[in-house]
């Protein structure tokens, strides 16, 4: 009988794999109680990236709510689902809220879950609501991607400036990169084109604005700076790979059958004979017999 040995895979990321559930938690938070599971599993398929038929993602879908209705998250009231107190509580620590949830799929799609995705879950009311504008979510995305500090609102001017600093601070090192670009003694067009060097092919943007839009678009890999297409970029990368994620921790143990030993190696000849440990092998293998 051949013997079995069990290859169990290294589990997922533990943030990685409830990413989704979250996801699904939040979203019904925000049906306000007339969430069905087909219109979340529509919603989150904007979100979520994946390669799933369409039934294939359902089922899985279908899944995370049976887990939350499971765990007493949320709850299903003719088909409607609504978050529990408890559940209610498990949104705000996903999202990083400490007061009300979002009421609308809009406000969570668009400014929560892109909030939680830059990191910037803690912002103020006022800082939060700058994210639904394209010059905002353009500033924050810069920001956190450079991981540059700007005093107040991070306007496209400050943005640049901080940029540029870090452009010459690349360039010849902290020391002689702060003591040039300190105190602002570059003109705006010499900051702005030292900023353009981050870029992978720098020239002249001609405004901030500008600048700042082409690096956003350019760290998440996409074409446009419009707030739809950055949006969407940020969230999905954010999202990226949950879907594998739970398949592996829902996919069952893997079976492979026992490598056997390998056989005895031929006796090694010198000169005709064997050699020791042949003539050794030789003598246990008839004793054996």
């Amino acid at each position: 009988m051949k013997a079995a040995i069990l290859a169990v895979p290294d589990p997922p990321r533990k943030s990685a794999s409830d990413r989704l559930r979250g996801l699904a938690l939040a979203r019904i938070a925000a049906g306000d109680g007339h969430t069905t599971r087909s219109v979340l599993a529509q919603d989150l398929a904007q979100i979520v990236p994946h390669r799933l038929p369409a039934a294939h993602w359902r089922g899985l879908i279908e899944r995370e709510v049976e887990a939350l209705l499971g765990n007493g998250l949320a709850g299903d009231a003719n088909g409607r689902l609504q978050v529990s107190t408890t559940g209610a509580d498990a949104v705000r620590r996903f999202l990083g809220l400490r007061g009300a949830l979002p009421r609308t799929w809009s406000e969570l799609s668009q400014v929560r879950l892109v909030a939680k995705a830059l990191g910037l879950e803690r912002l103020a009311a006022k800082q939060l609501r700058a994210l639904g504008r394209p010059d905002g979510l353009r500033a924050a995305i810069v920001q956190t991607a450079y991981k540059v500090k700007v005093k107040g609102i991070a306007t496209p001017s400050r943005l640049r400036s901080a940029l540029a600093a870090l452009a010459l601070q690349r360039a010849f090192g902290n020391q002689i990169g702060a003591t040039l670009a300190g105190k602002s003694a570059l003109p705006a067009r010499a900051a702005r084109l030292l900023a353009a060097q981050l870029c992978r092919s720098p020239r002249d943007f001609g405004t901030d604005a500008r600048l700042i839009a082409a690096l956003a678009a350019e760290h998440l890999g996409v074409k446009s700076a419009e707030i739809d297409g950055l949006r969407r970029a940020v969230v999905c990368r954010f999202f990226a790979g949950v879907v594998e994620a739970r398949d592996e921790v829902s996919r069952p143990p893997v079976t492979r059958e026992a490598v056997p030993p390998p056989e005895p190696a031929p006796l090694a000849l010198i000169g005709g004979r064997p050699d020791l440990p042949g003539f050794v092998f030789e003598v246990r293998r008839h004793l054996a017999a």
